[in-house]
């Protein structure tokens, strides 16, 4: 057991200094500590507590899935996905303005909202076929929405590292409605901002 405040107080320089900080013996015990020489194994295992713990602040990722829209290729946080499943029928909407609402698709049993998002973000026509065309199921505070894309890839975790601006080749449109992306496959892939995706459809249908 120690003398000091920590211990059995029975120091005798206590009487004075109140406290161990307050000790002549105890700084020169802190300042020989900072001022030995530390030797090889001490600061490789230094070295390696340091690489672990940058390790942990770096190793943040995101999961997203990534598809295709004509030519364009973005994706989204799979914290909004609720389902992947293969184009089905959509039923228009009477004096609803199509451009933007395709109309209402049943998944499982249930009549959702189905939007054109290639409108949305004024995408362009493409010449590029449909792999496989896919609807990507939305879901935001209880509320559903579904579009379709012309392929998907699956999911993709993205460290926070990977994340960079939207280049200025992608559209003003995207743009509004993305604000990073990641390379993959030599393609630049933006991630869309699924609160804004429903805040807008929301707007428009309002």
């Amino acid at each position: 057991m120690t003398e000091g405040v920590w211990g059995n107080a029975s120091c005798p320089k206590l009487e004075a200094a109140i406290h161990c900080r307050n000790c002549h013996v105890y700084a020169d015990a802190a300042a020989s500590l900072l001022e030995r020489q530390f030797t090889t194994s001490e600061q490789q295992e230094w070295s390696r507590n340091y690489l672990d713990a940058r390790e942990v602040v770096t190793a943040k990722k995101v999961s997203v899935v990534v598809f295709r829209i004509g030519t364009e290729w973005l994706s989204i946080k799979t914290s909004y996905l609720t389902e992947i499943c293969p184009e089905r029928a959509v039923h228009a909407v009477p004096h609803k303005d199509r451009k933007i609402l395709q109309g209402l698709t049943n998944i499982r049993g249930e009549l959702l909202i189905c939007i054109n998002l290639a409108q949305l973000l004024q995408l362009g026509a493409s010449s590029q076929p449909a792999v496989s065309r896919r609807f990507l199921v939305l879901q935001h505070l209880g509320k559903k929405l579904v579009f379709c894309t012309d392929e998907v890839t699956g999911l993709r975790d993205v460290r926070d590292t990977d994340l960079k601006l939207l280049p200025i080749t992608v559209s003003q449109a995207t743009g509004s409605f993305a604000r990073s992306a990641f390379d993959w496959n030599e393609r630049t892939v933006g991630i869309l901002d699924a609160e804004l995706l429903f805040f807008t459809v929301e707007k428009h249908l309002g």
